[in-house]
């Protein structure tokens, strides 16, 4: 399951004025489960397990259904959006660090080399491009902020599950790869799908 993130501290409002954070967890790996939060100082802004930061209880919570975590292929890697973030990603940074000798005081390796090219809105909504997510929305649509990247999930969402729904074997949907226990030990919203409302 890949599970977008919307958080702030002012709630829904400041969200739909551009503030606010957007993350997203990989669920469905098993031991490889990775909650990606990307803020541009810091450590590493991959973990492996929810961290719910400086940036409040999640407004936005979006479960969208993927590959690893359902018998049935839905054209949704968990296992895709994994390898850009520590194979293309990280060794995109590396790759910097190595070619560029003003940039080796960056401790945070190794994604410190590109932490000012992305915002975490440009990463979920690239994990979401890379896992094929996108092709439920139709196209990869223009969006800038926490509220648009967590509505485009819940777009998502409802075009996964209306496909689920339509003549898809109900023992087909069965989940197969466990969260490790203490994955969402910090979510306060553990097990609840919460969509930006249209």
């Amino acid at each position: 399951m890949l599970i977008v993130y919307g958080m702030a501290q002012g709630g829904a409002v400041e969200l739909r004025l551009g503030g606010g954070h957007a993350a997203i967890a990989l669920a469905g790996l098993g031991h490889d489960a990775t909650y990606i939060s990307w803020i541009r100082k810091g450590r590493s802004p991959v973990f492996n397990a929810f961290r719910k930061g400086p940036f409040g209880t999640p407004v936005y919570r979006i479960c969208i259904p993927s590959n690893e975590d359902l018998n049935f292929n839905i054209g949704i890697s968990e296992r895709d959006a994994y390898n850009w973030i520590y194979k293309e990603l990280a060794g995109d940074g590396m790759r910097r660090y190595t070619l560029d000798k003003r940039i080796h005081q960056i401790k945070s390796l190794p994604f410190g080399p590109l932490y000012y090219e992305y915002n975490c809105v440009d990463i979920v909504k690239n994990c979401l491009r890379v896992s094929g997510a996108y092709r439920y929305a139709g196209s990869l649509l223009p969006t800038w902020t926490v509220a648009g990247v967590c509505g485009d999930a819940a777009t998502i969402r409802r075009a996964v599950l209306r496909r689920l729904s339509n003549g898809v074997d109900p023992a087909l949907q069965t989940p197969r790869i466990a969260t490790p226990p203490d994955f969402f030990r910090e979510d306060v919203r553990r097990e609840q799908n919460i969509e930006p409302t249209l």
